[in-house]
């Protein structure tokens, strides 16, 4: 049997933050039963390799999944329940206008044991420059809770736009209360984001400096910066982001997830009612399938490999492939390894925090 993950996308939002490029909706009561049912139909599409799998980790990304209420988030459980065994990664998205204790205590019930929480800024000005919806003494009530109920919980950064924002006072206000898990994202400017209309370029060199700051700071509190935009304190790593970045497989149920089954890579649809629409046909909702070569599984294991920080390791690289890693030699690379963006430390290839703002830059020259 296959080590699998599982990720579930709810894509509804109270309000779509101004930065946001994600698939997501408004809603209804009815809109989230009616998704609800399409959605338990879906995975049950899928039972025969559920079956066969070995369920390793389950992901409820969004979205919001915390729009969710108790009773719908139970009949997706109903379901999941014939999948997988107790005590696994189950991480669960959450925002601080749609949570609440109650729903806490029922998540836990139902064995979710790490939730992950988009607070992106203690500032109520930059939270408003965002779009987001919550204060930040809303979201300082919930991380309370979840240090008082004892979660293993995550908290979301958006760094990178504000340059008189003081965010490691912001962090250390958040660090009182026993995180496990920060994640750092820069905040990206889409075309279609209603950001866009608020500022058009981030300063990359001044958000560089933003993300080495914090990151030094997080290390020096005793977390492992293990990945380019996730710390976390030894033992409490995503599982189910590790799964992604091991290039190992997993399922994408909901609209706009992806998967990754049997070297294939697959897509559904974005839309709502093209996603009913097929699911009532009892077909997947599937509208994009790419086969994965042995190149592209190359270029997969270093892309993806290189944002852990551990990097590649170039052993495990020629027994997967059963060829050796030859990029080493060419000179675009060797000027990597000697301006210090890549090191080469112990049988493993890695990007330098110096490097790490360089990837894309870095990954043409090595692929």
């Amino acid at each position: 049997m296959k080590n699998r993950g599982i990720y579930i996308h709810i894509p509804f939002c109270k309000k779509k933050c101004d930065y946001c490029d994600f698939t997501s909706y408004s809603y209804s009561d009815i809109d989230l039963n009616n998704y609800v049912d399409f959605l338990c139909r879906e995975i049950e599409l899928y039972s025969e390799e559920l079956n066969n799998s070995n369920i390793t980790s389950i992901y409820f990304g969004g979205g919001t999944p915390s729009v969710l209420n108790c009773e719908q988030i139970n009949r997706i459980f109903n379901i999941l329940n014939r999948y997988f065994k107790k005590g696994i990664e189950i991480t669960f998205e959450v925002n601080p206008e749609s949570i609440n204790i109650e729903k806490l205590q029922f998540l836990r019930k139902l064995g979710v044991n790490r939730i992950s929480m988009g607070l992106q800024s203690l500032n109520d000005k930059d939270l408003t420059f965002l779009g987001r919806i919550h204060n930040s003494n809303d979201a300082l009530e919930i991380i309370k809770a979840l240090y008082e109920m004892k979660f293993n919980y995550n908290i979301d950064f958006i760094y990178g736009f504000d340059k008189n924002r003081n965010i490691i006072d912001e962090i250390e206000k958040v660090l009182i209360f026993k995180p496990k898990h920060i994640s750092l994202y820069p905040l990206e400017i889409y075309s279609s984001s209603k950001i866009s209309s608020k500022i058009k370029a981030i300063d990359d060199e001044f958000a560089f400096k933003q993300y080495k700051e914090i990151s030094k700071y997080l290390r020096e509190c005793g977390f492992i910066h293990y990945e380019v935009s996730n710390f976390a304190l030894k033992g409490y790593e995503s599982v189910h982001n590790s799964n992604y970045w091991r290039c190992n497989e997993y399922f994408g149920f909901g609209v706009s997830s992806h998967g990754y089954l049997n070297d294939i890579r697959y897509e559904n649809t974005k839309s709502l009612s093209t996603y009913k629409n097929m699911i009532e046909n009892a077909k997947r909702p599937i509208i994009n399938n790419i086969s994965i070569t042995l190149d592209d599984s190359k270029d997969e294991f270093i892309m993806l490999g290189l944002r852990l920080s551990e990097g590649i390791s170039l052993s495990e690289y020629e027994k997967k492939f059963g060829s050796k890693f030859d990029r080493l030699n060419d000179k675009r690379v060797k000027r990597l390894l000697t301006d210090g963006f890549l090191l080469l430390e112990d049988g493993y290839l890695k990007i330098t925090e110096e490097g790490s703002y360089q990837m894309n830059n870095i990954l043409v020259d090595l692929l």
